[in-house]
């Protein structure tokens, strides 16, 4: 029968005005944006929050899965920005850096991205953002915000490439003080977005970034590209100077790795 979908506790006034003025909060889902989703088609306000303790489905971008047991922080925002879908590309930068900071307020440690969705520590992945619309319209009557960030977790399917907080301070981390410090910088961060899209994040964005001035290999649809990463730019889009000295701009692509070639 599997276990139940049901709520837990709904909260009212809880983190900010804007963001998290109501909590739904689940023992488990399926994944917090499948749910998010739900709400945002029956018309909830900007704001709105799903969180569950665990996801039975939790998902990254593409086909990627989320390892998402107890112990992990698993979250999504529903908001309605009212701007296109290209206005709307960069915006998982902008919640992986407000998230960023977020965390570093709770254990003061630095935190890292990797373009286009992931928060690093020491080369370890410690969260991810998960952007989703639904339709094809130019303006999306909403979107979703994925957070899924390793809070208390102490072991991993593969340690070699994922760690949490706790296993970096080695102490357990409250996840209720590290959603309402999101709350707080997405409170900050949305508005300046919407007037002025990805230009106030970029030196910010860029100063985390993990792949900068490193040499890579992206996959892009069915391509795999090699460069080197030299610039982060207005748009959020990352800068490849690839082996035969060509600049591309790419808007969508996973890293699949650093590497060393003779021409970097």
């Amino acid at each position: 029968m599997g276990l139940p979908y049901r709520i837990l506790t709904i909260w009212s006034n809880t983190i900010t005005p804007r963001i998290g003025h109501k909590i739904y909060s689940f023992l488990v889902l399926t994944s917090t944006n499948d749910e998010a989703l739900k709400l945002a088609k029956k018309g909830a306000k900007e704001g709105t929050i799903v969180i569950s303790r665990i996801q039975t489905k939790g998902r990254g971008r593409g086909e990627n899965i989320w390892y998402s047991e107890p112990g992990g922080l698993y979250i999504s925002i529903i908001l309605r920005p009212n701007l296109s879908r290209e206005e709307l590309l960069p915006f998982s930068l902008v919640i992986a850096n407000s998230v960023a900071k977020a965390i570093e307020t709770v254990i003061k440690v630095k935190i890292g991205t990797k373009w286009i969705n992931d928060l690093i520590i020491d080369n370890k992945k410690v969260g991810g953002i998960l952007v989703e619309t639904e339709g094809e319209t130019e303006k999306p009557d909403f979107l979703i915000a994925g957070i899924g960030v390793n809070v208390n977790q102490t072991h991993f399917p593969n340690n070699d490439t994922m760690t949490s907080l706790r296993l970096i301070v080695s102490q357990k981390i409250s996840r209720w003080q590290l959603v309402k410090a999101i709350g707080k910088e997405l409170e900050k961060d949305y508005p300046l977005f919407l007037s002025n899209k990805f230009s106030p994040f970029r030196e910010e964005y860029k100063s985390r970034c993990a792949i900068l001035n490193k040499a890579v290999s992206v996959i892009v649809g069915s391509d795999k590209i090699l460069g080197k990463v030299i610039d982060i730019d207005e748009k959020g889009r990352l800068i490849l100077l690839t082996s035969n000295q060509k600049l591309i701009r790419l808007t969508l692509g996973r890293i699949l790795r650093e590497f060393d070639p003779l021409f970097c």
